[in-house]
């Protein structure tokens, strides 16, 4: 379908409204000061859909409004199987100088039976609950494909967060998770000032420092959505806005492992890198961290994966090695991340539960017949000569220690951030989910 602007110069602001142009409102979803959400029918087509009210104090010919509407069109223009789409753009100038409402802006999109990925996150809160690892990366197939989509005709998303992916029921794919659909651009933070209406949890450190959003700002939210995932947990936790943000810019996450035993170091290491305080050090593409991802699950790629344009643009070996040089780590101290790489064990070709608890992935076999026996005597002879050798480097190096240093004491080497803040929430189920859908 075509999509259509309409710029309607009067006012709608009545509660006596019944319909906004061809769409026929049904049933209020939610409401606040800022915004409501409406079930609405087409009169034509007789399919329903979701409009979105918006108000704000932007008048209806500023620039900034002109901004949304050519926003609103290039989103409205993208059309891909994972992206909801924007059927129509509504704006509404008031009659009212005195009222500080100056303008109705809508948007229509299609109407998404099913539960968003928040509502799943807080059904399987706890990390003994999650999601096999297969289905971690459908999901994240499906999404990283819509991204690099939207990516690709110069679109940023800026606003991905769990509540903004609609898990469709219409389908039986993923397991009955639903099939991920992603919606609500961050185009409409132009109406409002972005602090007063942003969850801070899943906000890139360059867009806490007031820099617009860009590619790797969408992989730095993925990267939080997989943490949450992996570990039932978000990364930066509290119960103000400020700490979250400062933690966002200043401090590492604390390493996956410690808040689920079963992730292994690769898995860690996508987590990780997606969280890269620097956007040059996150993955290249959404993409490129989904097939990562699926090495580090040992889960076969899909075809539709591999065949995807993005795959190669920008994209080395060091997208997929399986750990990064300690130095190279985002987030973590050089002996912190050593300490982690032993507990999780660093072998690729090793046998790892990834992801979820419970959820076994086994990797193909790399042993041969009579591997054992692949060591004689001459290599047992070398070893020996080297471990000696070292041995007696170590005593060396151990005495001349003691005559020339002195040893700081209670010196710390190595840290981690473990907040002790646990974030409240002051809304109750109910009203949460409709919350949801007004961010």
């Amino acid at each position: 379908m075509g999509h259509k602007l309409i710029l309607v110069l009067e006012t709608l602001m009545s509660t006596a409204l019944r319909s906004i142009g061809k769409y026929e409102l049904r049933q209020r979803l939610a409401s606040s000061h800022l915004n409501e959400v409406w079930l609405a029918q087409d009169s034509h087509s007789h399919h329903y859909v979701l409009l979105k009210v918006f108000y704000t104090h932007h008048q209806a010919d500023s620039d900034v409004m002109r901004q949304f509407v050519s926003q609103a069109e290039a989103v409205a223009s993208l059309r891909q199987p994972n992206l909801v789409r924007l059927l129509d753009v509504f704006v509404f100038p008031s009659r009212d100088p005195d009222s500080s409402v100056a303008t109705m802006a809508c948007l229509v999109t299609d109407y998404i039976e099913g539960q968003t990925l928040a509502d799943s996150l807080r059904s399987t809160s706890s990390a003994t609950k999650m999601r096999p690892g297969a289905d971690i990366v459908a999901l994240f197939t499906s999404i990283s494909m819509a991204i690099d989509y939207a990516h690709q005709h110069g679109i940023i998303h800026g606003n991905l967060k769990p509540s903004n992916i609609l898990l469709s029921s219409r389908t039986d794919a993923y397991d009955q998770i639903g099939e991920p659909l992603l919606t609500d651009f961050g185009f409409t933070k132009l109406l409002w000032q972005a602090a007063s209406t942003t969850s801070p949890f899943y906000l890139s450190p360059e867009q806490i420092r007031g820099n617009p959003a860009n590619e790797r700002s969408d992989i730095y939210a993925l990267g939080v959505i997989l943490y949450e995932l992996c570990t039932g947990v978000l990364p930066f936790r509290g119960n103000r806005p400020v700490a979250i943000m400062v933690q966002h810019l200043n401090a590492p996450p604390t390493p996956p492992a410690l808040m689920n035993p079963t992730i292994s170091s690769a898995l860690a290491h996508v987590m990780l890198r997606s969280l890269a305080k620097e956007p040059e050090a996150r993955f290249s593409s959404a993409s490129s961290m989904t097939v990562a991802l699926a090495m580090a699950l040992n889960t076969p790629i899909s075809d539709f994966l591999s065949q995807s344009s993005s795959l190669s643009e920008g994209m080395n070996e060091h997208d997929f090695s399986p750990s990064l040089p300690p130095s190279a780590q985002p987030g973590l101290t050089p002996p912190l991340m050593s300490k982690v790489s032993r507990q999780n064990g660093s072998d690729p070709t090793a046998t790892h539960t990834n992801g979820a608890a419970g959820s076994s992935f086994r990797s193909a076999s790399v042993s041969k017949a009579g591997r054992r026996g692949s060591f004689d005597s001459r290599y047992l002879m070398i070893m020996s000569v080297m471990l000696l050798a070292s041995l007696g480097t170590l005593f060396l190096l151990s005495m001349h220690l003691q005559n020339t240093s002195v040893v700081a004491p209670n010196l710390l080497v190595g840290h981690a951030y473990l907040s002790s803040n646990i974030f409240i929430d002051p809304l109750d189920k109910g009203s949460e989910q409709a919350v949801d859908l007004l961010r």
